[in-house]
């Protein structure tokens, strides 16, 4: 009897772990496509250590991959529209809106990144963000009367 029951709850647990590792693995039956490229800097040297990517579904599932020892990255992708994001330390993140993963005939697509250096994105994040200064509309009178004395003296 207890060699029943031990046999029994066994099974039980084997049988949980199973379908719980088949819901993970890409939603069993569910198509999935490799998504892979190379993330490089604006002189397209390959960019290696800490490029971390993020892809978000339309429903909200996160996929996280990084960049291996030389620069290419690699994701196992549901068919679906997908908001890309790539970030290394010293360079400028970058965001792809709307990327559609869609059936290939090899099972892949490839999407590369170039990154710019941190220091170039801040200055124009920084000018962007800089509010437009009002010019005082007091400067082109005083001209302006300026003008108006210098024809009165060479006309009289």
């Amino acid at each position: 009897m207890k060699l029943f029951l031990l046999i029994s709850l066994a099974a039980l647990f084997l049988s949980v772990i199973g379908f719980a590792q088949s819901r993970d693995s890409s939603r069993a039956g569910e198509p999935t496509m490799i998504l892979t490229g190379a993330v490089y800097d604006i002189n397209g040297s390959v960019i290696v250590s800490g490029t971390k990517l993020i892809a978000y579904n339309s429903a909200g599932r996160k996929y996280e991959s990084a960049t291996s020892d030389e620069g290419f990255y690699r994701f196992d992708l549901p068919l679906a529209i997908y908001k890309i994001e790539v970030s290394a330390p010293g360079f400028c993140p970058r965001q792809i809106e709307d990327f559609r993963v869609i059936n290939s005939t090899h099972g892949k697509m490839s999407l590369d990144f170039v990154l710019e250096v941190a220091g170039l994105c801040r200055q124009e994040k920084i000018i962007e963000e800089q509010p437009k200064r009002k010019t005082k509309k007091k400067s082109r009178p005083i001209i302006m009367a300026m003008e108006r004395k210098i024809n009165v003296r060479t006309n009289g």
